[in-house]
Protein backbone atom coordinates (compact mmCIF):
# COMPACT_ATOMS: atom_id res chain seq x y z
CA UNK A 1 0.00 0.00 0.00
CA UNK A 2 1.51 3.73 -1.11
CA UNK A 3 2.41 5.81 1.86
CA UNK A 4 0.84 9.47 1.72
CA UNK A 5 3.22 11.71 1.67
CA UNK A 6 2.91 14.58 4.25
CA UNK A 7 4.80 17.84 4.03
CA UNK A 8 5.27 20.15 6.70
CA UNK A 9 6.13 23.31 6.54
CA UNK A 10 7.33 25.66 9.71
CA UNK A 11 9.60 28.55 10.54
CA UNK A 12 12.34 26.59 12.29
CA UNK A 13 13.32 23.65 13.65
CA UNK A 14 13.57 24.09 17.45
CA UNK A 15 14.26 21.52 19.78
CA UNK A 16 10.65 21.27 21.53
CA UNK A 17 9.12 19.63 18.18
CA UNK A 18 11.43 16.87 17.86
CA UNK A 19 9.16 14.44 19.51
CA UNK A 20 6.23 15.70 17.02
CA UNK A 21 7.78 15.27 14.04
CA UNK A 22 9.44 12.18 14.99
CA UNK A 23 6.07 10.67 15.98
CA UNK A 24 4.60 11.46 13.28
CA UNK A 25 7.29 10.19 10.80
CA UNK A 26 6.80 6.70 12.71
CA UNK A 27 3.56 6.35 11.92
CA UNK A 28 2.80 3.57 9.63
CA UNK A 29 1.38 4.63 6.05
CA UNK A 30 3.05 8.16 6.73
CA UNK A 31 6.00 9.09 4.20
CA UNK A 32 7.00 12.65 6.25
CA UNK A 33 9.13 15.44 5.53
CA UNK A 34 9.50 19.02 6.97
CA UNK A 35 10.60 21.86 5.12
CA UNK A 36 11.57 24.89 7.82
CA UNK A 37 12.70 28.05 7.68
CA UNK A 38 15.53 30.25 9.88
CA UNK A 39 14.03 32.16 12.70
CA UNK A 40 16.77 34.42 14.37
CA UNK A 41 17.41 33.87 17.93
CA UNK A 42 15.46 30.47 17.54
CA UNK A 43 18.37 27.63 17.32
CA UNK A 44 17.35 24.70 14.36
CA UNK A 45 18.45 21.32 15.74
CA UNK A 46 19.33 19.09 13.23
CA UNK A 47 16.22 16.53 12.45
CA UNK A 48 16.50 13.38 14.23
CA UNK A 49 14.02 10.18 12.58
CA UNK A 50 12.53 12.43 9.91
CA UNK A 51 14.02 13.89 7.02
CA UNK A 52 13.94 17.91 6.60
CA UNK A 53 15.15 20.60 4.52
CA UNK A 54 15.76 24.44 5.55
CA UNK A 55 14.81 27.16 2.90
CA UNK A 56 15.39 30.15 3.70
CA UNK A 57 12.66 32.71 3.54
CA UNK A 58 12.54 37.11 2.91
CA UNK A 59 11.11 39.33 5.15
CA UNK A 60 10.45 42.86 4.80
CA UNK A 61 9.08 45.49 6.92
CA UNK A 62 6.06 47.38 5.90
CA UNK A 63 4.13 49.79 7.67
CA UNK A 64 5.37 48.65 11.32
CA UNK A 65 4.59 44.92 10.24
CA UNK A 66 7.25 42.44 9.54
CA UNK A 67 5.97 40.13 6.09
CA UNK A 68 7.51 37.44 5.29
CA UNK A 69 7.63 35.46 1.90
CA UNK A 70 8.52 31.62 2.08
CA UNK A 71 8.82 29.92 -1.30
CA UNK A 72 8.43 26.95 -0.21
CA UNK A 73 4.84 27.59 0.72
CA UNK A 74 4.36 27.71 -3.02
CA UNK A 75 6.73 25.41 -4.87
CA UNK A 76 4.94 22.61 -2.54
CA UNK A 77 1.46 22.99 -3.16
CA UNK A 78 1.66 20.25 -6.06
CA UNK A 79 0.96 16.27 -6.48
CA UNK A 80 4.26 16.24 -6.72
CA UNK A 81 5.73 17.26 -3.77
CA UNK A 82 2.63 16.57 -1.40
CA UNK A 83 -0.67 14.45 -0.80
CA UNK A 84 -1.37 16.49 2.51
CA UNK A 85 0.18 20.10 2.98
CA UNK A 86 0.50 21.50 6.32
CA UNK A 87 1.34 25.11 6.18
CA UNK A 88 2.50 27.86 8.87
CA UNK A 89 -0.71 29.98 9.84
CA UNK A 90 0.42 33.28 9.73
CA UNK A 91 -1.18 35.89 7.06
CA UNK A 92 2.26 37.62 7.76
CA UNK A 93 3.32 35.11 5.11
CA UNK A 94 2.50 36.79 1.91
CA UNK A 95 3.54 33.25 0.37
CA UNK A 96 0.52 31.94 2.16
CA UNK A 97 -2.37 32.89 0.26
CA UNK A 98 -0.84 31.99 -3.19
CA UNK A 99 0.18 28.42 -1.44
CA UNK A 100 -3.38 28.07 -0.74
CA UNK A 101 -4.83 29.17 -3.74
CA UNK A 102 -2.04 26.43 -5.68
CA UNK A 103 -3.12 23.76 -3.73
CA UNK A 104 -6.43 24.20 -4.11
CA UNK A 105 -6.30 24.21 -8.01
CA UNK A 106 -3.76 20.81 -7.75
CA UNK A 107 -6.17 19.28 -5.52
CA UNK A 108 -3.70 19.22 -2.53
CA UNK A 109 -5.77 18.89 0.70
CA UNK A 110 -4.06 21.60 3.25
CA UNK A 111 -4.06 22.25 6.92
CA UNK A 112 -3.14 25.31 8.45
CA UNK A 113 -1.14 24.90 11.44
CA UNK A 114 -1.16 27.78 13.97
CA UNK A 115 -2.65 29.74 17.19
CA UNK A 116 -5.49 30.95 14.76
CA UNK A 117 -5.42 34.03 16.85
CA UNK A 118 -2.95 37.62 17.70
CA UNK A 119 -1.99 38.55 20.93
CA UNK A 120 -1.49 42.24 19.31
CA UNK A 121 -4.04 44.39 21.00
CA UNK A 122 -6.87 45.26 18.35
CA UNK A 123 -5.57 42.85 15.95
CA UNK A 124 -6.15 44.16 12.62
CA UNK A 125 -5.33 40.42 10.85
CA UNK A 126 -7.87 38.95 12.53
CA UNK A 127 -9.86 39.02 9.46
CA UNK A 128 -7.43 38.56 7.39
CA UNK A 129 -6.58 35.53 9.16
CA UNK A 130 -9.72 34.03 8.86
CA UNK A 131 -10.50 34.68 5.01
CA UNK A 132 -7.17 32.84 4.03
CA UNK A 133 -8.19 29.96 6.29
CA UNK A 134 -11.51 29.64 4.64
CA UNK A 135 -9.39 28.45 1.47
CA UNK A 136 -7.58 25.52 3.49
CA UNK A 137 -9.46 22.12 3.51
CA UNK A 138 -8.95 22.14 7.80
CA UNK A 139 -7.07 23.99 10.36
CA UNK A 140 -5.52 23.03 13.36
CA UNK A 141 -4.76 25.39 16.54
CA UNK A 142 -3.34 25.01 19.76
CA UNK A 143 -6.14 25.42 21.74
CA UNK A 144 -9.86 24.62 22.81
CA UNK A 145 -10.85 27.87 23.13
CA UNK A 146 -8.77 28.96 19.90
CA UNK A 147 -11.33 26.46 18.35
CA UNK A 148 -14.42 27.64 20.10
CA UNK A 149 -14.27 31.20 18.44
CA UNK A 150 -13.36 30.22 14.82
CA UNK A 151 -16.68 27.92 15.51
CA UNK A 152 -18.07 31.00 16.80
CA UNK A 153 -17.07 32.87 13.91
CA UNK A 154 -18.94 30.72 11.40
CA UNK A 155 -16.35 27.93 10.50
CA UNK A 156 -17.67 24.44 10.54
CA UNK A 157 -16.98 22.76 13.53
CA UNK A 158 -15.86 19.30 11.47
CA UNK A 159 -13.08 21.66 9.40
CA UNK A 160 -11.55 22.53 13.74
CA UNK A 161 -8.96 20.59 15.32
CA UNK A 162 -7.21 21.27 18.10
CA UNK A 163 -3.31 19.72 18.97
CA UNK A 164 -2.29 20.72 22.31
CA UNK A 165 0.95 22.31 22.81
CA UNK A 166 3.22 20.55 25.08
CA UNK A 167 6.89 19.67 25.21
CA UNK A 168 8.70 15.91 25.29
CA UNK A 169 7.53 14.31 28.45
CA UNK A 170 10.18 11.22 27.89
CA UNK A 171 12.76 12.92 28.37
CA UNK A 172 11.44 15.36 31.69
CA UNK A 173 10.60 11.23 32.74
CA UNK A 174 14.07 10.38 32.33
CA UNK A 175 15.60 13.32 33.58
CA UNK A 176 13.87 13.47 36.74
CA UNK A 177 14.36 9.34 37.57
CA UNK A 178 17.79 10.18 36.99
CA UNK A 179 18.10 12.93 39.75
CA UNK A 180 15.40 11.55 42.37
CA UNK A 181 17.18 8.14 41.91
CA UNK A 182 20.10 9.28 44.23
CA UNK A 183 19.08 12.33 46.59
CA UNK A 184 22.30 12.95 47.78
CA UNK A 185 23.49 13.65 44.08
CA UNK A 186 20.61 16.23 43.99
CA UNK A 187 21.40 17.64 47.35
CA UNK A 188 25.42 17.65 46.52
CA UNK A 189 23.93 19.86 43.13
CA UNK A 190 22.40 22.73 45.26
CA UNK A 191 25.26 23.00 47.72
CA UNK A 192 27.83 22.91 44.61
CA UNK A 193 25.53 25.93 42.44
CA UNK A 194 25.44 27.35 45.82
CA UNK A 195 21.27 26.64 46.31
CA UNK A 196 21.11 25.08 49.42
CA UNK A 197 21.25 28.11 51.90
CA UNK A 198 17.53 28.89 51.11
CA UNK A 199 14.55 28.55 48.81
CA UNK A 200 14.77 30.16 45.37
CA UNK A 201 12.28 31.33 42.19
CA UNK A 202 13.26 30.15 39.16
CA UNK A 203 12.72 32.13 35.64
CA UNK A 204 13.49 30.04 32.12
CA UNK A 205 13.23 32.13 28.91
CA UNK A 206 14.98 33.93 26.20
CA UNK A 207 16.16 37.44 27.86
CA UNK A 208 14.32 39.93 25.63
CA UNK A 209 12.13 42.72 25.99
CA UNK A 210 8.91 40.87 25.52
CA UNK A 211 10.33 38.77 28.86
CA UNK A 212 9.63 42.11 30.87
CA UNK A 213 12.44 40.98 33.12
CA UNK A 214 12.18 44.83 34.58
CA UNK A 215 8.97 43.37 36.59
CA UNK A 216 10.37 39.88 37.49
CA UNK A 217 13.36 42.25 39.36
CA UNK A 218 11.28 44.12 40.76
CA UNK A 219 9.10 41.89 41.98
CA UNK A 220 11.64 39.70 43.07
CA UNK A 221 13.23 42.56 45.28
CA UNK A 222 9.65 43.26 46.88
CA UNK A 223 9.64 39.51 47.73
CA UNK A 224 13.47 39.41 49.17
CA UNK A 225 11.86 42.10 51.28
CA UNK A 226 9.75 39.79 53.16
CA UNK A 227 12.14 36.62 52.92
CA UNK A 228 16.01 37.68 52.95
CA UNK A 229 17.25 34.32 52.13
CA UNK A 230 15.38 34.24 48.74
CA UNK A 231 17.12 33.60 45.30
CA UNK A 232 16.42 33.85 41.78
CA UNK A 233 17.99 31.43 39.30
CA UNK A 234 17.64 33.09 35.29
CA UNK A 235 18.35 30.32 32.89
CA UNK A 236 18.61 32.26 29.44
CA UNK A 237 20.71 33.92 27.04
CA UNK A 238 20.08 37.27 25.37
CA UNK A 239 20.79 40.89 26.88
CA UNK A 240 21.82 40.68 30.27
CA UNK A 241 21.97 44.38 31.25
CA UNK A 242 18.24 44.32 30.94
CA UNK A 243 18.07 41.93 34.22
CA UNK A 244 21.40 43.23 35.69
CA UNK A 245 20.96 47.35 35.48
CA UNK A 246 17.40 47.08 37.26
CA UNK A 247 18.68 44.18 40.06
CA UNK A 248 21.48 46.47 40.83
CA UNK A 249 19.45 49.54 41.35
CA UNK A 250 17.47 47.30 43.57
CA UNK A 251 19.90 45.93 45.25
CA UNK A 252 19.18 42.71 44.63
CA UNK A 253 22.13 41.66 42.19
CA UNK A 254 23.78 39.14 44.30
CA UNK A 255 20.89 37.17 44.94
CA UNK A 256 20.55 36.03 41.50
CA UNK A 257 22.21 32.99 39.65
CA UNK A 258 22.84 33.59 35.87
CA UNK A 259 22.50 29.99 34.19
CA UNK A 260 23.04 30.34 30.46
CA UNK A 261 20.39 28.73 28.17
CA UNK A 262 20.50 24.84 27.41
CA UNK A 263 18.35 22.64 25.79
CA UNK A 264 19.82 19.45 27.67
CA UNK A 265 17.02 17.99 30.26
CA UNK A 266 19.50 16.16 32.51
CA UNK A 267 20.65 20.05 33.40
CA UNK A 268 17.78 22.08 33.36
CA UNK A 269 16.23 18.82 35.55
CA UNK A 270 17.44 19.80 38.82
CA UNK A 271 16.71 23.26 39.01
CA UNK A 272 13.21 22.70 38.17
CA UNK A 273 13.35 19.96 41.04
CA UNK A 274 14.41 22.30 43.58
CA UNK A 275 12.85 25.61 42.90
CA UNK A 276 9.66 26.63 44.97
CA UNK A 277 7.78 27.95 41.89
CA UNK A 278 8.48 29.31 38.30
CA UNK A 279 7.66 33.01 37.80
CA UNK A 280 7.02 34.76 34.67
CA UNK A 281 5.58 37.98 34.53
CA UNK A 282 5.01 38.44 30.62
CA UNK A 283 3.18 35.78 28.14
CA UNK A 284 4.36 32.60 29.27
CA UNK A 285 4.18 29.72 26.76
CA UNK A 286 5.29 26.65 26.54
CA UNK A 287 8.01 27.65 29.84
CA UNK A 288 3.88 26.65 31.87
CA UNK A 289 3.95 23.15 30.56
CA UNK A 290 8.22 22.32 31.09
CA UNK A 291 7.02 23.58 34.60
CA UNK A 292 4.10 21.76 35.62
CA UNK A 293 6.00 18.27 33.73
CA UNK A 294 8.00 18.57 36.82
CA UNK A 295 5.35 19.42 39.04
CA UNK A 296 6.69 22.86 39.88
CA UNK A 297 3.90 25.52 40.64
CA UNK A 298 4.06 28.61 38.10
CA UNK A 299 3.04 32.23 39.33
CA UNK A 300 1.96 34.32 36.34
CA UNK A 301 -0.36 37.30 35.47
CA UNK A 302 -4.07 37.22 35.29
CA UNK A 303 -4.05 39.47 31.44
CA UNK A 304 -5.00 35.84 29.79
CA UNK A 305 -5.61 36.98 26.57
CA UNK A 306 -2.13 37.99 26.01
CA UNK A 307 -0.68 35.02 26.90
CA UNK A 308 0.28 32.05 24.40
CA UNK A 309 -1.88 29.28 24.12
CA UNK A 310 -0.18 26.92 27.11
CA UNK A 311 -1.87 29.40 29.41
CA UNK A 312 -4.94 26.95 29.51
CA UNK A 313 -3.22 24.90 31.59
CA UNK A 314 -2.93 27.00 33.97
CA UNK A 315 -5.95 26.02 37.40
CA UNK A 316 -5.62 29.37 39.44
CA UNK A 317 -5.21 28.14 43.41
CA UNK A 318 -4.43 24.55 42.31
CA UNK A 319 -0.65 23.88 40.47
CA UNK A 320 -0.20 27.81 40.18
CA UNK A 321 -1.46 31.63 40.86
CA UNK A 322 -2.30 34.57 39.07
CA UNK A 323 -1.80 37.79 40.48
CA UNK A 324 -2.83 41.30 38.72
CA UNK A 325 -1.16 41.77 35.80
CA UNK A 326 1.55 44.73 36.03
CA UNK A 327 0.44 45.26 39.71
CA UNK A 328 4.12 44.25 41.18
CA UNK A 329 3.02 44.14 44.55
CA UNK A 330 0.86 41.98 43.74
CA UNK A 331 2.96 39.97 42.44
CA UNK A 332 5.26 39.72 45.65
Amino acid sequence: MPQARIVFEQPALPAFRLATYRGIAMHPGLDFKLVHGVVPGLPNVDPVGFSSEVRRQRSASFWGEQLIWQSAQVRLASREHADVLLLTWNSRFLSLLPALIRAKWNGVPTILFGHGYSRSRGDRFAGVRRAIARLSTCVLVYSKSAGDELIRSGFDPARIFVALNSIDQGAVKRATACWQEAPEKLEGWKVANGLADGPFILFVSRLTPKARLDLLVEGFAAAVRKRPDLKLVVIGSGDESQLKDPAVRLGVWDRIKMVPATYDEQALAPYFLTAKLLLYPAAIGLTIIHAFSYGLPVVTNDDIPNHNPEIEAMNNGVNGMLYKSGNVQSMA
